[in-house]
């Protein structure tokens, strides 16, 4: 994990372990692919604060716009809409 990100640090293994953990969650979905129209989008590039929240803001939305969540470990995108902040 990035230490900046979640303010520990653990082996690539335990990480992995940890994803697959989630990726088995019954709550864990797959999102068809869908491309935004840029009045939908907008919204949430007007919250992001610069040029590495590009992708992570694109992913809220696709969250959003699915009826889901996006979960991060980054508190920098918790502004942004459909975002939950893990702890």
């Amino acid at each position: 994990m990035n230490p900046a990100l979640a303010y520990v640090k653990i082996p690539a293994g335990e990480a992995l372990k940890l994803l697959q953990e989630m990726l088995d969650d019954p709550r864990h979905r797959y999102l068809d692919g869908v491309t935004p129209a840029p009045i939908q989008i907008g919204e949430v590039f007007g919250r992001i604060v610069g040029h590495r929240q590009v992708t992570d803001a694109y992913l809220a939305w696709y969250a959003t716009y699915h009826g889901a969540k996006f979960l991060t470990l980054d508190a920098k995108l918790r502004n942004l809409p459909g975002v939950v902040l893990l702890t």
